[in-house]
């Protein structure tokens, strides 16, 4: 299991934000106790984000290696706060499932960081050696669904076939995503690795 560390600041700003988050957009550790800490750190600029992460207290994993991370999506909500989703990647692909969230104020102050604060550093241990039509066929197999038969309607029955870093395992994946309604209604989720074939995960999301 993952382990994640949620910091929260006892600023006004932050219960504001707190307040503004649903609960699974904040991760707190396995033993439910957040830390307490005051990051003094501003983003002006997207990049900013990136180097907010050398601030985090008790993450050494994340400070040592945070030049890894890129970011992957910049939110502002209707309360001005800026949410900035951040992933490690190698080479241009990255990890999903290791990504933080720094959250800033109106005036780019960080007030909040959150998500996987201890991760490792990613670094795949194996290569991709699969094309995304060959990682496609081992999904179809993987769920037992004929992709000649199989339809969506009017849409692609791949909705999505991307390869991915598997943080956990430190692997390139095939992140596919797969929807039917003929021959059956089916939503699948199905990670496959990108050198082997081998079906890492499935999960039937309907």
């Amino acid at each position: 299991m993952r382990k994640f560390s949620r910091y929260a600041f006892t600023s006004m700003a932050t219960v504001t934000l707190l307040s503004s988050l649903t609960p699974a957009a904040l991760a707190s550790d396995t033993n439910h106790k957040p830390a307490t800490s005051d990051i003094n750190f501003e983003i002006t600029q997207k990049s900013d984000a990136v180097k907010a992460l050398k601030e985090l207290p008790k993450s050494e994993n994340v400070k040592n290696h945070y030049q890894d991370y890129s970011v992957t999506d910049v939110k502002t909500d209707k309360k001005g706060f800026t949410h900035y989703t951040l992933q490690p990647s190698v080479d241009g692909v990255h990890a999903p499932d290791k990504e933080v969230k720094v959250h800033a104020d109106k005036s780019g102050k960080v007030v909040l960081i959150n998500g996987d604060t201890d991760a490792k550093k990613v670094k795949p241990t194996n290569k991709v050696t699969l094309s995304k039509d060959e990682a496609a066929d081992k999904a179809f197999n993987a769920v037992k669904i004929d992709k000649n038969k199989a339809k969506n309607l009017q849409d692609d029955v791949i909705k999505e076939n991307k390869v991915e870093i598997d943080g956990d395992s430190n692997k390139y994946i095939y992140n596919i995503e797969l929807i039917t309604v003929t021959t059956e209604i089916s939503h699948w989720k199905v990670k496959i690795d990108a050198d082997t074939g081998a079906v890492v995960e499935k999960n039937e999301l309907s």
